[in-house]
């Protein structure tokens, strides 16, 4: 009887190739699942990130009306280095990425008494913003 049980007892240590292979089959099965739901809740951040900063550039707009003597909004067209410097209290990130705006997108027009905003997000299929006074509506 002691043989048996010592026999037992001198198994190699370790897994098997099978239970490596149904291990790693079930990681593989997990990750298919959960990778596409990660992306698709990634960009939904990555859009509502996009509105929050376009958001925080029409407060911005309002304060500067509400200062200047004819209740105007900034002049022209901008981009977004220049709106930046126009409208300093925004607090847009330094680098026009940070703030989830594709590189050249934002765009600022104004005639005085109106404005908009566009700006396309970073996120995988670019969806494009336009602020107005009114609020926020995606293209």
């Amino acid at each position: 009887m002691g043989n048996r049980w010592g026999a037992l007892l001198k198994r190699p240590a370790g897994f098997t190739i099978a239970e490596l292979m149904i291990v790693l089959s079930i990681i593989g099965v997990l990750a298919s699942i959960s990778l596409p739901l990660f992306l698709e809740q990634k960009d939904k951040v990555i859009a509502g990130v996009t509105r929050a900063n376009l958001d925080a550039a029409r407060t911005s707009l309002s304060q500067y009306a509400a200062r200047s003597p004819n209740n105007t909004f900034p002049l022209g067209r901008l981009g977004y280095w220049d709106f930046r410097s126009t409208l300093p209290e925004t607090k847009f990130p330094p680098i026009e990425a940070d703030a989830k705006f594709m590189g050249g997108s934002f765009l600022y027009s104004s005639d005085g008494g109106t404005y908009f905003l566009r700006a396309t997000s970073t996120n995988r299929s670019s969806q494009r913003f336009l602020a107005l006074p009114s609020g926020i509506i995606r293209e």
